[in-house]
């Protein structure tokens, strides 16, 4: 049985309140893969506290519990995060973004969802949601999170589409309609710039029915059981790990060399090395991409690679240092995102670096 269609069988999130939300958290700085949002997911993680209040609740739903017919909206932050933090969300951005896609289509929204569960934006469909008085859906479009739009996709082959609204924190708008997800990611970026440096967009407007069949269901429900697996005070437990959430512990060592690359586009590397004389490497740019244990590949994107420390921490691109001592943690996606169509945008070669040979 795949994790996936065993976590499917065990209750779910049902409210995201205060509680679920410091797991949640947690487990969405694993499912960012290595991406530094660290003191971002903070910050939203504190605002949502905040809109909450000690006793409020978001319900979490999947998308099969809802009508077929019903519309849903997918939420994002994207920009700067230098640019985020100068300039905090109000909280509103996101479903004011929402409520410009629905109202742009002529519908109403029965629910919304987060565009990526991973890093800051594993909470932001709750954001909107709670705004709007709507549940938010237990899933998203990606299972975790990438840099990019084009590698939000339905079924796992087909990338979303326009139109997509912004919104940015200084109340400009803008409604961005698009033939393809490379021109849409291109008047976004430039949106961003525009705008303030960041914004919340609202994107991929579908039926629930279609979602239900299209969409990464459980995601929010997995960031919840991985950040209930770390959460402190934890020993890293790899057997729990794997028993909790599907993940694995592929590696365990410490950090020898960090060799990031002079151009901020090219794939750089880290070397790791047990006390048994195993090593390990890393290959990564915004993100982890892959991982290999004597030179045999154990991870690669668009599997979810980790580190974490002994007390379940995550190190990320932008906290890791040679001398730290590291787990090297793998979690799978469904296993549509795995396929030839997918791969073309989530595989190695799509995200920048090479197959197998990035290890040599």
């Amino acid at each position: 049985m795949s994790a996936a269609a065993a976590d499917s069988a065990r209750p779910g999130l049902t409210l995201l309140d205060r509680a679920a939300l410091a797991d949640v958290t947690r487990g969405g700085l694993v499912l960012a893969g290595g991406a530094g949002q660290g003191p971002h997911t903070a910050l939203l993680t504190e605002l949502m506290c905040h809109v909450l209040g000690p006793a409020g609740a978001v319900p979490v739903v999947p998308a099969r519990d809802l009508p077929g017919d019903a519309w849903v909206a997918h939420v994002a932050l994207r920009g700067s995060p230098l640019a985020l933090s100068e300039l905090p969300p109000s909280g509103l951005e996101l479903s004011e973004a929402a409520r410009a896609l629905a109202a742009h289509r002529g519908v109403e929204l029965t629910a919304v969802a987060g565009a990526q569960v991973g890093g800051m934006n594993v909470v932001a469909g709750a954001l909107a949601a709670h705004d709007l008085g709507l549940p938010v859906v237990d899933g998203d479009l990606a299972g975790r999170s990438f840099p990019g739009l084009a590698q939000l996709l339905l079924g796992g082959t087909r990338p979303v589409s326009g139109p997509v609204a912004l919104q940015d924190p200084r109340g400009n708008a803008a409604l961005v309609e698009c033939g393809s997800i490379t021109t849409c990611e291109r008047l976004v970026e430039a949106g961003c710039a525009g705008l303030g440096g960041w914004v919340a967009m609202a994107l991929c407007l579908v039926r629930a029915g279609d979602l239900a069949r299209d969409g990464v269901g459980g995601s929010l429900t997995r960031a919840w059981r991985i950040g209930r697996a770390l959460a402190p005070p934890v020993v890293l437990d790899p057997a729990r790990l794997v028993a909790a959430t599907g993940g694995e512990v592929v590696f365990r060592g410490t950090i020898t060399e960090a060799r990031r690359s002079a151009a901020p586009a090219r794939p750089w590397a880290i070397a790791l090395e047990a006390g048994t004389g195993e090593v390990a490497r890393v290959d990564a740019r915004e993100q982890f991409l892959a991982a290999a244990v004597n030179g045999r590949p154990v991870a690669t994107t668009p599997d979810v690679i980790c580190l974490l420390t002994d007390a379940g921490t995550v190190v990320d691109v932008d906290t890791l240092r040679p001398g730290l001592t590291v787990s090297i943690a793998r979690f799978t996606l469904d296993p549509r995102w795995y396929s030839p169509a997918a791969l073309t945008h989530i595989g190695p070669a799509a995200l920048g670096i090479g197959p197998a040979a990035a290890f040599t």
